[in-house]
């Protein structure tokens, strides 16, 4: 029957319509339950999609669905919900050919949980690094993936006047290496995003449209990209945004400290923005990074937060562990620096730099692996080498 119904299916798509653009995965609510399914289509209609259940069963879902003007895309969404823990379920969209997969997430660490993380991505003028790197991450068959900001460099000043529908091809290049991204067993490989200075547009910038990061990405609160996402009884992965579109004083502060307080009885608590508190390249004093230790910093210790996931420098480096601004055994380790598909830059060196444990200037990214003895962290090459490790053992 399972099988008919896919014969059928297919045969209804190459009457109606064409292959989504860009299929992409994300969650917005609990993800051992739920899957957020998005794609971009040609304006037109709401559009179903059919997915199988874990007992077989088929359910169809209407997508609800906006224009992005200017770009003549239409974005399309599916929130699911009620979905059992650890399953893989198949999917399909009206119009296509191709079936997809995904996975949920389990409630308890039974399995180990491993992400990728890594930020500063699809630059084009180094597409081959960009490419290469997906395939990297591909073959560790991540759960998921945490894009640290910079996704496709769509804002700034060279890019101020280059017009929507260039804005659109650069995003869908970014989600069109996303979803090249499968796992072992071609399931598609849910994306996480945080927002970074290249994602939005600055105030002397800003156009009668909405910055596009809000339109193509959905978020558990309408245009605010900071957001915590407890995985079962294991994992609350705090996501920050670094005064990109929210100011770090302030409410998004406010929300840290409740945020954190609320997860203090989590194993592990981790932390991923986009600019460093503490910089491999960019000046310590800049106006962001001091902002980030005198606000976030003391947080991150108070409640105990291992390590904090950093970007925007174009490069790798691991910090020391920082208390009160000095080295201490039981302070945070920031781990960075976001060099996914950039061209590294020059990085200063720990003898340069009180903080700094270890820094290179290379292409890489974190695969941080989970388990109930140990969350490990490896810093990964281009070639999947690891040239740098960290452990940290779960919360008391």
């Amino acid at each position: 029957m399972k099988f008919a119904f896919w014969i059928l299916l297919c045969f209804y798509g190459l009457l109606v319509g064409a292959e989504p653009q860009v299929v992409y995965l994300t969650w917005t609510q609990d993800p051992t339950s739920t899957m957020t399914i998005q794609w971009h289509t040609a304006p037109g209609d709401a559009q179903q999609l059919t997915y199988i259940t874990k007992n077989a069963a088929r359910k169809t879902v209407e997508s609800k669905f906006h224009t992005i003007e200017g770009a003549d895309v239409n974005v399309h969404t599916v929130h699911l919900d009620g979905l059992a823990e650890d399953s893989v379920y198949l999917f399909k969209i009206e119009g296509s050919e191709t079936e997809y997969k995904f996975r949920t997430l389990p409630k308890t660490l039974d399995r180990p949980i491993r992400f990728a993380i890594g930020g500063d991505i699809y630059y084009i003028r180094n597409n081959e690094v960009f490419y290469k790197k997906n395939q990297m991450i591909a073959d560790q068959d991540p759960d998921f993936i945490v894009a640290g900001g910079d996704l496709a460099y769509t804002k700034g000043e060279k890019q101020f006047l280059k017009g929507r529908k260039w804005e659109m091809s650069q995003w869908q290049g970014f989600l069109a290496g996303q979803q090249s991204i499968k796992g072992k067993d071609g399931r598609m490989i849910p994306l996480l995003v945080i927002v970074g200075n290249h994602d939005v547009a600055k105030p002397k910038h800003k156009t009668p449209h909405p910055d596009m990061f809000f339109e193509i990405f959905t978020f558990p609160e309408l245009k605010k990209a900071y957001r915590c996402l407890d995985f079962g009884n294991y994992l609350s992965l705090v996501l920050l945004d670094s005064d990109h579109h929210t100011r770090i004083e302030g409410k998004q502060t406010k929300w840290l400290k409740k945020t954190l307080e609320e997860s203090k009885e989590m194993p592990y608590l981790l932390t991923a923005y986009h600019v460093a508190a503490y910089p491999s390249r960019n000046p310590y004093s800049d106006k962001i990074p001091v902002k980030l230790r005198m606000h976030w910093s003391p947080l991150f210790e108070k409640y105990h937060v291992p390590c904090a996931f950093e970007h925007h420098n174009h490069s790798y480096k691991r910090t020391h562990p920082i208390k009160n601004g000095k080295i201490d055994a039981s302070g945070v380790t920031y781990l960075g620096d976001g060099s996914w598909g950039v061209e590294p830059c020059p990085v200063k060196s720990p003898n340069e730099l009180w903080y700094l444990l270890k820094s290179e200037s290379i292409n890489m990214c974190y695969i941080v692996t989970i388990t109930k003895e140990k969350c490990l962290v490896e810093a990964k090459n281009v070639q999947g080498e690891v040239f740098d490790k960290v452990e940290f053992l779960p919360r008391s």
